[in-house]
């Protein structure tokens, strides 16, 4: 992949321009990072404009419709976050009814906040044992859009949309070729939140992308699994179902009118490795490959796979550990493998620890993992099993008991003495009135318009005691209406 906007900004320098516009910097070493303010510019001449692209930045993203087999690509300076704004805003209108799958990132509730759109469920299946919301199946979308969709409910209205997130913050990857099917016959867009999945059509290792897979739209995040800067995504129009120009007009809406060249090349720049360094991707997939043969061996921490979940297809990207037997829950084991060995873990979630990986890991990377492994193994080995205490494991799915709509909550609580606060054991049966969730991954365990079950607050407190960040929560209690109805 020709890489037009990055080789632009690599001359710059060379113009001697004098800048009387913005940034303020002016492009002069004064800055935090002196390095690369002679990188960051706007809409200069001869620079393109992401928001009407016609020069540098047309260029690439036909190059990226190339590289990803797409009717149009668009670069985002705004994370997935943005890219499911825009594919939602693109496809709904406000009062929409829209399929969601409950493990969704919280930006696509937001996106059903702002657009007041009701929200149904479609549910992932759920493994008992690591306490891990899997992969959603075509026939649970199937039941979904027949109760709601095609004999729709009196003033409940027809699906606008579906979004399924895959491959999951675990790596988890749905059937979505089979979901398609689906939901094409209803004539609904599917849209897959693929932020974790940039890099799967990259090698034949890795499940298909979405792309592949006869979804609508596709968002990706650059900056999770490829070489790109924090802040970087993709958005692929895969069909016919969805116009171009709605989804240039919600750009317009959701994105900074004035974006990081410096973000958009680091973008550009990271799918471009990907397809030129083929020798590094596959000794990347060899590494992967090495590490889990020799993970084998543990006795106490064990390696989750496509196997120990049952699932549709799982990306080997993802390096998911469990000291489950020991009952070491995956904050102790997150913790420690950072106090004896600085290595930081993306996540810490009930029964595991989630672990990225990327073409950037080096061998000396998978060998200095291995050997920290290795030696929390040992030290289990001294530890005796630990008996199970309430709540700690094996709990099964939180489903949330939908009683209004979110924006309806929210309304609500943004009254005179609407809402108030509860500590989760006196939650059972309130209406929540805010997001409650771990983050990350950012995937709300309560959302606003929820009655609290007795489960949810349980899994909420264990939460609490064992020092998980919670983010939603006032001083440990939860926002409830004032009065439930």
């Amino acid at each position: 992949m020709k890489t037009p906007i990055y080789d632009k900004l690599q001359k710059l320098k060379e113009e001697n321009r004098i800048a009387f516009h913005m940034p303020g910097h002016k492009r002069k070493e004064i800055g935090a990072y002196p390095e690369i303010y002679g990188y960051d510019i706007t809409e200069i001449k001869g620079y393109d404009d992401l928001h009407h692209p016609e020069g540098i930045i047309r260029e690439s993203m036909d190059e990226l419709k190339k590289v990803y087999g797409t009717r149009e690509s668009w670069y985002l300076v705004g994370g997935s976050t943005l890219g499911i704004l825009v594919s939602i805003g693109a496809v709904c209108k406000p009062g929409d009814t829209i399929l969601i799958g409950r493990n969704c990132h919280k930006a696509v509730y937001h996106a059903a906040e702002l657009l007041h759109l009701k929200v149904r469920y479609c549910y992932p299946d759920y493994d008992l044992k690591y306490q891990i919301s899997t992969h959603i199946r075509p026939g649970e979308v199937d039941r979904c859009l027949k109760k709601y969709g095609h004999w729709p409910k009196e003033n409940d209205g027809k699906i606008s949309c579906i979004v399924i997130p895959s491959p999951t913050y675990e790596g988890i990857v749905s059937d979505i070729k089979g979901i398609a099917d689906i939901s094409h016959k209803y004539d609904v867009p599917l849209i897959v939140d693929e932020a974790h999945g940039a890099h799967l059509r990259f090698h034949e290792s890795f499940p298909k992308s979405a792309v592949d897979c006869g979804a609508d739209l596709v968002i990706q995040s650059t900056h999770k699994t490829l070489p790109a800067m924090t802040q970087t995504a993709l958005l692929h129009l895969c069909s016919e179902r969805v116009r171009v120009s709605d989804i240039n007009r919600m750009i317009d809406i959701f994105e900074t009118s004035s974006p990081s060249y410096i973000l958009l090349s680091s973008a550009e720049y990271s799918v471009s490795y990907m397809q030129n360094n083929v020798h590094s991707v596959e000794k990347y997939v060899d590494k992967l490959s090495d590490f889990r043969d020799k993970c084998r061996v543990f006795r106490n921490i064990c390696l989750i796979n496509q196997n120990s979940l049952e699932v549709y297809d799982f990306d080997p990207g993802k390096i998911l550990l469990s000291a489950k037997k020991k009952m070491i829950s995956g904050r102790e084991l997150s913790d420690l493998l950072f106090d004896r060995f600085q290595i930081e873990a993306e996540a810490a979630c009930r029964s595991y620890c989630i672990l990225m990986t990327s073409v950037a890991d080096e061998e000396k990377d998978f060998e200095t993992l291995y050997q920290a492994i290795e030696s929390v193994d040992r030290l289990l080995d001294q530890e005796k099993n630990r008996k199970k205490e309430p709540g700690q494991m094996e709990t099964g799915p939180v489903r949330g008991n939908r009683v209004m709509e979110i924006w309806q909550a929210l309304d609500l609580a943004g009254a005179e003495r609407g809402s108030e606060t509860v500590f989760p054991d006196q939650g059972e049966g309130r209406i929540s009135a805010s997001y409650v969730m771990l983050y990350p991954p950012g995937i709300p365990i309560l959302v606003p318009g929820e009655k609290i079950s007795r489960e949810m607050a349980e899994v909420i407190e264990y939460y609490l005691l064992a020092g998980y960040n919670i983010i939603g929560m006032e001083e440990n209690k939860l926002r409830v209406l004032s009065t439930d109805e």
